[in-house]
């Protein structure tokens, strides 16, 4: 009965400093990934306050609703009017 209760707290304490060994092993892990991250630069503004313009810039042709092609009756070129 004694090398049963021997083998029982042999294998208590073997398990024991093996699952401390393993947490100090991912504890190291851990922070060496802290370490390696590395922070963005912060830029800091005041914020100021301004009114607010509501605009829409747009680029295209504009036409309207109806339109009507104008062509004069005679050919040519207009160089004087005379009144």
């Amino acid at each position: 009965m004694k090398k049963f209760f021997f083998w029982l707290v042999l294998i208590i304490i073997i398990g024991f400093v093996g699952y401390r060994g393993y947490m100090a092993y991912q504890r190291s892990q851990v922070e060496e990934v802290e370490v390696q991250e590395e922070v963005p630069p912060v830029e800091i503004r005041v914020v100021d306050t301004s009114p607010l313009t509501e605009t829409l810039g747009l680029t295209g042709d504009v036409r309207g609703i109806e339109e009507i092609d104008v062509f004069p009756k005679a050919s040519g070129k207009l160089v004087d009017i005379k009144v």
